[in-house]
């Protein structure tokens, strides 16, 4: 049987630092998790989403969650993704079709509008595709648009539920949806943060900047897993 633990912020950086030292993270992952290591993130986010919710798929990837959410929000519901990938677009448009309550957009969210390179992942579902500063030659240029412009631009309903999944680049998608974040409607985000890239960027502190913005907004921050947060305030 898996053993699950909630995480308290000091105890979960002191422990990444020391595992990732040790060399023994990805053991103790599975020893504590099994093969499913985000079954708690995944069902605790899934009971948070009522019939009829927004739901904004910040970094929809290939739809895996955007199916999920499609299934719990129900006909009278919405669920809003983004997804900067041509490849992963395509494949996450053409595996939903058509919906009356879903909007996909070819686009990222960030701190600003601009327009950025993107390094498409080598694995099969595009999970490690990522926003890049420095392009390679493999490199595309995307589109990036903070979410509050989205909201502007397309008259987009403000989400309740917000899931973010976006290798590395969490903390600006944040900044880009002050106006969202402040929004009343919005009980619940759900957060991948992805401390080995902070780390290999020299970006550590973000994670704890994540957790400034979401506190000051009024949420109440805990981590599911060692990767995974779940904030959430009153509806």
């Amino acid at each position: 049987m898996n053993i699950k633990f909630t995480w308290t912020w000091p105890a979960l950086l002191f422990l990444r630092r020391l595992l990732r030292r040790l060399g023994i993270n990805p053991y103790l992952m599975q020893l504590l998790y099994g093969n499913d290591y985000e079954e708690a993130y995944d069902l605790e986010l899934e009971s948070l989403i009522q019939p009829g919710d927004v739901i904004w798929d910040v970094g929809a990837n290939i739809g895996y969650y955007s199916r999920k959410f499609l299934q719990q929000t129900g006909p009278d519901g919405c669920v809003v993704a983004f997804e900067p990938s041509d490849r992963n677009f395509n494949e996450l448009t053409s595996s939903i079709g058509c919906s009356s309550n879903f909007i996909a957009f070819n686009v990222g969210l960030g701190a600003e509008n601009e327009t950025t390179f993107f390094n498409q992942g080598l694995d099969p579902i595009g999970a490690t595709s990522r926003i890049s500063k420095d392009p390679t030659e493999d490199s595309v240029k995307v589109s990036i648009f903070t979410g509050d412009t989205m909201c502007s631009l397309h008259n987009l309903s403000y989400p309740n539920v917000l899931k973010i999944d976006v290798e590395g680049s969490e903390l600006e998608v944040l900044k880009g949806i002050p106006i969202v974040l402040s929004s009343p409607s919005l009980y619940a985000i759900g957060v991948e943060v992805h401390f080995s890239i902070l780390d290999q960027d020299g970006r550590s502190n973000v994670a704890r900047l994540i957790l400034e913005v979401l506190k000051n907004n009024s949420f109440i921050c805990k981590f599911v897993d060692p990767s995974h947060l779940i904030a959430t305030r009153n509806r």
